[in-house]
């Protein structure tokens, strides 16, 4: 029974290491670290380069020549004895195709390089929006909980009343804390994190944030101007697409050759004894290239509507985004002064609110520009 007892108290104790080794643990980093962490482990961006690979790797696939043909053909019996056998190679060459092919997919590959880019920007942008704005929320929840604080020591002559705020301000607390765990979320499953470790944000100075409204519009050119070269490959490709599946209608040829010689009884055989050459064409009679050349239409007129829809809107996404954020901005810049106008002073209550005014503002900044 003893040794029952001390067996069951081993086998428990080996249990708490364990759960205690896997229990998660909360980590802080820098926007920076988790920059080169996203970098490694983001799934799209991952895959955006597989992709890149991949269409890099196509090159030199439509590129290649195709392989050569072996042939022979070896008689039997009496018709050996009149007719030579032949022992040779047949090479395919493909008209007016190999390069055309070759072209549209070192498009591609610029398309995937551009669709690179434009994932790794976007992750980036997503990434330095949830960081910040976990920031502020986690300042929010600090801010909130020096006025519940505020509250329980305020002296109101209704109690009844002071009930009441204190209620909505735990209210308030509670939802900010939810808000924090799932956006903490959602910053670890930017880099699919699936250790024990939950990483966070450093505690920064949140207060003292700078905007450079010129930066973030020539940003926001760039991104605009990645998209455009993008559809516009895309356009490029589509048309050059109509060309090749034109030239399918081109046959290809087989050209080629190898040994040719006679055996038998005959003593005069291997006078006979030579080569051979072969030219063949392989005509398209019954794959009909007629649909396939009415569907590369089709798909170039997509492209190019595509294209032009982009090219009306593009202007007009800049000054919508530039208008937003003038209006944006100026409720920064005037919680901003008031911050600094009220934070030294004695009043806790005018603190809390020059602070809520500021976060919240600052909260739809990042939100419009990082979105």
């Amino acid at each position: 029974m003893k040794k029952f007892l001390l067996y069951i108290f081993f086998i428990s104790k080996i249990c708490c290491i364990q759960v205690f080794a896997f229990q998660e643990q909360l980590q802080q980093i820098s926007f920076d670290s988790a920059l080169n962490l996203a970098k490694k482990n983001n799934v799209q961006i991952i895959n955006a380069q597989i992709e890149y690979e991949i269409a890099k790797n196509n090159i030199n696939i439509v590129s290649a020549w195709q392989n050569p043909h072996f042939v022979s053909d070896f008689f039997l019996g009496n018709v050996a004895k009149g007719n030579s056998n032949q022992l040779g190679l047949l090479f395919p060459i493909e008209v007016a195709k190999r390069g055309i092919r070759k072209n549209i997919a070192i498009d591609k590959a610029e398309i995937q390089q551009l669709q690179l880019q434009k994932i790794i920007t976007a992750e980036i942008n997503k990434l330095y929006l949830i960081y910040t704005t976990l920031v502020i929320n986690k300042e929010q929840l600090k801010n909130e909980l020096d006025f519940f604080e505020i509250l329980k020591n305020k002296d109101i002559q209704n109690l009844e009343y002071k009930n009441f705020l204190i209620e909505n301000q735990k209210n308030i607390i509670n939802k900010l804390n939810e808000t924090i765990q799932k956006r903490r979320n959602d910053f670890n499953n930017i880099f699919n994190n699936n250790t024990y470790i939950i990483y966070d944000t450093i505690d920064s100075d949140i207060y003292n944030f700078e905007f450079n409204k010129t930066d973030y519009l020539k940003k926001k050119n760039e991104q605009i101007k990645t998209e455009k070269q993008i559809i516009n490959k895309e356009t490029d490709s589509a048309y050059k697409n109509i060309k090749l599946t034109k030239n399918e209608r081109i046959p290809d040829i087989l050209a080629g050759g190898g040994f040719a010689f006679e055996y038998g009884d005959k003593p005069y055989a291997a006078d006979y004894s030579g080569a051979f050459i072969s030219i063949d064409l392989e005509v398209p009679l019954f794959n009909f290239i007629a649909p396939n050349i009415k569907n590369a239409e089709l798909r170039y007129k997509q492209a190019k509507l595509r294209q032009d829809l982009f090219d009306k809107h593009s202007s007009q996404i800049i000054t919508e985004k530039e208008n937003q954020l003038n209006h944006i901005e100026q409720n920064f810049i005037r919680a901003k002064e008031n911050l600094n106008k009220f934070q030294n002073s004695n009043d806790k209550e005018v603190i809390y609110s020059v602070k809520k005014e500021y976060l919240n503002s600052l909260y739809d900044l990042i939100y419009i520009l990082f979105l």
